[in-house]
């Protein structure tokens, strides 16, 4: 995991750097393109595939923490639901939420 943004979702998957910047995947080390299918970012805990501007996936992915309607139509590819671990999620999405609140009471 390397990226949460509370309300919205939870990233990881960058085998190479774990930070967002590598997308490598499994098959001989390239990305290929993303898959379409007609489902839709319309509930919480969905599980897709993130691709780069140029629609090609790699290892990232994603976990939604609510409706994301602004990907519907996008290269993003949905492929799961999670259906067991959600107080980890839940968990997950609270502690950094915690510290993106107290960041900017701090600042």
């Amino acid at each position: 995991m390397f990226k949460t943004v509370p309300g919205k979702f939870i990233k990881a998957g960058d085998i190479t750097y774990n930070d967002g910047t590598g997308a490598v995947s499994v098959y001989n080390n390239d990305v290929f393109d993303a898959e379409k299918n007609n489902l839709k970012f319309n509930e919480r805990l969905l599980l897709a595939a993130s691709a780069n501007s140029e629609g090609k996936v790699g290892s990232q992915f994603f976990i939604t923490l609510d409706s994301l309607p602004s990907l519907n139509g996008s290269n993003h590819t949905i492929f799961g639901r999670i259906m067991t671990g959600k107080d980890v999620i839940n968990m997950i999405e609270g502690v950094d939420e915690f510290k993106l609140k107290k960041a900017l009471y701090e600042s």
